[in-house]
């Protein structure tokens, strides 16, 4: 039971180090160990996640003045999107006097020191976890912490809604779930189930931009950093992140996510409203043009291009077709399937695409195997809804072989940026970086440590939110 022992000894560190002088606090690491480890979970769970249990909800009832942040195994790599998420939840840490003071490293994880400062004006008896998804064991993760600690948020860095609704059902039926991830069925069956409180996520479309792109480069009309042209850096597009606090605002927000599926529905995003950033003589035909327009997709601004697209008309690329290929992960979310619909369906008709056979990347066809793969099928442009490690050698090994690559749903961090930006055949990245994904996770935190406040302030937070609609 080489696993068990490893918990407890983290658990019993963490619970001896609250004396340390170092520091006035020291909130507890929840560690699980590696997934190649063998463990006994009926010895070390408490309650039964696997049993549907949907009781009546009342927003935080039952919860104590605790939070847990579930963090992927990426972070504490440096630049790494998962990092930066981090850093934002320590950003909402420190404007309420809370500091991270350092880390120790563990087998699998890093157990978090954390400082209560003077000026602190969180309650007395905050306390703040860290619950490690590295083995993707939800049991392990979630049941025991929150049996045991009744938190009032379980923020996640990913697939908050995958590995946390059913054991905040099953467990603690008044902990908020938060996330980031998309629109997708599942998210909004947990928004309906009260499995799931907050989501930030990017719109379907985002990925237009990037694609376009992609299309007028292969016409020989490439948009580049720096204007310049052939010779300028690759594109590195962020998009904002909406931030969605009930089903009825989801449900608002959804309402004008549209890829344009249904026979003459326009989808919220057309070839038109981007023609501008690859026209000649435009005063939009430039790289900064085309980031500061990504830059500002807010609801609102997204909202008012989809109003008037309503009943819009599109001119499309004429001439010989451009061979496109997709590669996409193995198992596909109802997110990326929006992309995958939104590339093959409209965007294939309107820039003039003849759509290869996807490549689906698995452990053992990973992004540079499937690269090669496209290249052989006669790829004109590649784009990749695959984010992995493995992605810098499929773009190294298609500008190798004169072929656009384009990277759709992931805004490159700088370290994958620099070294890939100079490729003249790599096209760019969109998706929200790792600035943007800062500010909104210091966002989602922020709400919550509010509320911690007002319940402290005697103000109800059972009622929810009330979202009021436009």
């Amino acid at each position: 039971m080489k696993m068990k022992k490893a918990i407890l000894s983290v658990l019993s560190a963490a619970a001896i180090a609250t004396t340390c002088t170092s520091c006035d606090d020291l909130f507890l690491f929840i560690s699980v160990g590696s997934s190649s480890s063998e463990v006994n979970s009926s010895e070390i769970i408490s309650g039964d996640s696997s049993q549907e249990i949907i009781p009546s909800y009342i927003p935080f009832e039952n919860t104590k003045n605790s939070i847990f942040f579930a963090l992927y195994n990426y972070y504490g790599q440096d630049g790494q999107h998962f990092t930066n998420r981090w850093l934002g939840m320590k950003d909402a840490l420190a404007n309420h006097g809370i500091t991270v003071t350092g880390d120790s490293y563990e087998k699998d994880a890093k157990k978090f020191k954390i400082k209560r400062e003077d000026n602190c004006d969180l309650p007395a008896d905050a306390k703040i976890y860290m619950v490690n998804n590295q083995t993707w064991d939800t049991g392990l993760q979630f049941t025991k912490p929150l049996t045991n600690y009744k938190p009032m948020a379980v923020i996640s860095t990913c697939n908050g809604v995958e590995f946390a609704s059913a054991q905040i059902k099953a467990n603690s039926p008044g902990t908020q779930n938060a996330t980031m991830g998309g629109f997708s069925v599942n998210y909004r069956n947990a928004f309906a189930d009260n499995s799931l409180a907050y989501l930030t996520g990017k719109y379907s479309c985002n990925i237009a931009p990037i694609v376009a792109a992609g299309a007028n480069a292969v016409r020989g009309n490439p948009l580049r950093v720096n204007d310049g042209g052939a010779d300028g850096d690759a594109l590195r597009l962020s998009v904002t992140q909406w931030s969605m606090k009930s089903l009825e605002e989801y449900d608002y927000y959804k309402s004008i996510d549209v890829v344009g599926n249904e026979e003459g529905v326009n989808p919220t995003i057309m070839k038109a409203d981007i023609d501008k950033f690859f026209t000649k003589g435009s005063e939009f035909n430039t790289a900064q043009a085309l980031t500061e327009w990504c830059a500002n997709s807010t609801f609102e601004n997204i909202k008012s291009i989809y109003d008037a697209n309503r009943n819009a008309q599109d001119t499309p690329f004429t001439g010989e077709k451009i061979k496109v290929g997709l590669l996409v992960p193995g198992s596909v979310n109802d997110t990326v399937q929006a992309n995958i619909d939104y590339i093959s369906g409209y965007l294939s008709k309107v820039y003039n695409f003849e759509m290869l056979t996807k490549e689906e990347i698995t452990s053992s066809n990973d992004q540079k195997k499937a690269c090669i793969a496209m290249c052989n099928k006669g790829a004109q442009l590649i784009i990749s809804l695959q984010d992995d490690t493995n992605r810098n050698s499929a773009i190294a090994e298609a500008n190798s072989r004169g072929v656009y690559f384009a990277n759709a749903g992931t805004c490159q961090n700088d370290m994958d940026y620099a070294a890939t930006k100079d490729y003249k055949y790599f096209v760019g990245s969109i998706g929200s970086s790792i600035e943007e994904e800062r500010r909104a996770t210091r966002e989602m935190t922020e709400y919550y440590l509010q509320k911690m406040i007002d319940r402290a302030n005697g103000i109800d937070i059972t009622k929810g939110t009330v979202f009021e609609g436009q």
